[in-house]
Order: C-alpha cells, then sequence, then structure tokens
C-alpha cells in the first residue's frame, strides 16, 4: 500500500492540548497531544494531530510567538478522514513551519480574507476531587472550573453459584439507561443539596433485580487484593430462558401414565373399569404395547 504524504498551508484558530490515556497498556500509557484547528485556502477546516516529543518541540515554539494571526506550514503528513472531517497525522518526517513570509505565505494571506480569531486553548482532563463542599481541580488553580457529569455505577450482580461487583461507565451507563449522566440528573428529582451523587436516581434503582449479560474486561490485577471488581464495557439483554424466575415451577400435567406389565401371551387383552360415577368414554383408550410394558393414558376429569 502506498502513502502519499502531504505539504499543507493553513491558518491556525485554535491550539489544543492534552494526555491520553491508553487503557489497553498494561500498565496504562500517557501520550502528549497536540491539536490545531486550521482552515485551509478552500475555506475547508481540518485537524493537525502531533504526539509525543514532536508535540513538545511545536509547543515551545507555540510559546514563543507573539499574539496575532497564525499561519503554519506542514511538510509531510499522513491525510485522514474520520468522520467526515480531515485529520493531518504528522510523521516522523513532518516539519512545521510558523509565520514565515515568502510567495506562498503572501498569495495565501490574499486569497484568504475571511475574519479568524487566533488564540491558545488548553484542555485539562484530569479528574476533579471533593474537598469539603466543593468540586476542585488539583490541576487547573481555577475557581470556575466545571466537571462534566459521567456514569460510574457500581452492582453487585449474582449468578447460580457465586457474587460479584461490577463497575459500569459512561457508554455502557447510556446503552443500559437509554440517556446520558447530565440528561438523568436533569429529570431526577433529586433535591439540591445533593451535589454529589449520594442520593442514587430512581432509573438506577429500577435495573436491581433485573437479568443481564454483563461482558467484562478481565485482567491480571483485578484478581489482586485491592482490585476484585471488573469493569462491563458491553450489556445485552439475556436470552429467553434465562428470564425465568428461579422460584418458578411449571404445572403438574392433567394426563398421567399408568404402567402395567404384559401377560407372556403375545394375544393377552387388558380391561380397563371406569371409577365410580365416572361415565365411561365411548372411545377405546389406546394401547402402546413394547417387549416389555403397555402404557395406558387416563384422562383425570
Amino acid at each position: 500500500m502506498e502513502i502519499v504524504l502531504a505539504d499543507v498551508i493553513a491558518q491556525v484558530s485554535c491550539i489544543r492540548t492534552s494526555n491520553k490515556v491508553d487503557e489497553t497498556k498494561t500498565p496504562p500509557r500517557t501520550s502528549f497531544n497536540l491539536l490545531l484547528t486550521c482552515t485551509f485556502s478552500g475555506g475547508e477546516t481540518g485537524y493537525i494531530s502531533v504526539w509525543e516529543k514532536l508535540a513538545l518541540q511545536v509547543s515551545e515554539e507555540l510559546a514563543q510567538l507573539k499574539d496575532g494571526p497564525l499561519l503554519v506550514i506542514a511538510t509531510g503528513v499522513n491525510p485522514k478522514t474520520v468522520g467526515g472531517h480531515i485529520y493531518l497525522n504528522a510523521t516522523a518526517s513532518t516539519r512545521f513551519f510558523f509565520n514565515v513570509d515568502d510567495e506562498i505565505t503572501q498569495d495565501f494571506r490574499k486569497r484568504k480574507s475571511s475574519p479568524y480569531k487566533c488564540q491558545w486553548k488548553w484542555g485539562c482532563s484530569t479528574k476533579m476531587t471533593r474537598i469539603g463542599g466543593k468540586i476542585t481541580c488539583q490541576t487547573c488553580p481555577s475557581a470556575k472550573a466545571v466537571g462534566v457529569l459521567r456514569y460510574r455505577i457500581e452492582v453487585i450482580v449474582e449468578d447460580d453459584s457465586d457474587t460479584s461487583t461490577f463497575v459500569i461507565f459512561e457508554k455502557a451507563g447510556e446503552k443500559l439507561l437509554k440517556t446520558t449522566a447530565s440528561d438523568l440528573a436533569a429529570k431526577s428529582d433529586v433535591p439540591e443539596n445533593d451535589d454529589f451523587g449520594e442520593i442514587v436516581p430512581q432509573a438506577i434503582q429500577d435495573i436491581v433485580g433485573g437479568v443481564f449479560l454483563f461482558y467484562v474486561k478481565v485482567a491480571k490485577y483485578n484478581f489482586t487484593a485491592k482490585h476484585q471488581s471488573f469493569s462491563v464495557y458491553q450489556i445485552a439483554p439475556p436470552p429467553n430462558a434465562l428470564t425465568k424466575k428461579r422460584n418458578e415451577t411449571c404445572e403438574p400435567s392433567q394426563t398421567k401414565s399408568t404402567k402395567l406389565p404384559i401377560a407372556p401371551p403375545s394375544n393377552a387383552t387388558l380391561e380397563m373399569k371406569p371409577k365410580s360415577g365416572c361415565p365411561l368414554s365411548k372411545k377405546p383408550p389406546t394401547n402402546r404395547k413394547n417387549k416389555s410394558q403397555v402404557v395406558v393414558d387416563e384422562t383425570e376429569e
């Protein structure tokens, strides 16, 4: 497969940095990512994504630039389309040039006349901490930090042999409850003084006693002394056979089978007499013969 690396020139409108955590690795690996939101000469909006050492180098260069319009020339990027958006991923051969004054940038400025605003936008993904009666971010010393509501539901589950603790996170919780955590909090009748979710919404209480198929992630640390719970990544409705309650019993059949021994002669006959008070049916009983016995079906009134 041939990969064509492109050279682009664009106007940068937004800069974001974040630390991406890859939980598929053991232990989880954190990578530094720099994302440039750009507008190209044709008016399209795209994103230039830079990782690790090159991202740190580009961040240092951007920090030294003065405020104002920002043009970038990126060479050797790998273009891809994800969800209808253009992503230009930096490679080992990618080089960045900012605010270069040459014929290419001058021509770009002449063709581009739409207004823009250049600013630095930094996003923090640190989990917020409860301190006293407030939720604060230990990384961002800002009083305006606002947390995003996400699902983290611990449930105790059991089957016919044992019990365990499962943890349901954001996506699995949305599929189970068919709503987001923010919408559920807005619809629930939770008092205003319950700022930290100590009162469980009714929609979550309704799943107690239900039967589900849980797909969980299993790793070595799940069986250590400190980690004895399992993360749920998918929930599905159970097959019909599993929805029957454990205490459910079937009603006894109204037809009983009476086994009688058969006489040695092959032409032996069996005479059935009715019970007292029960008229004899005109239809003769059905005899099913085999080598050892005859099974006669009688129907109780």
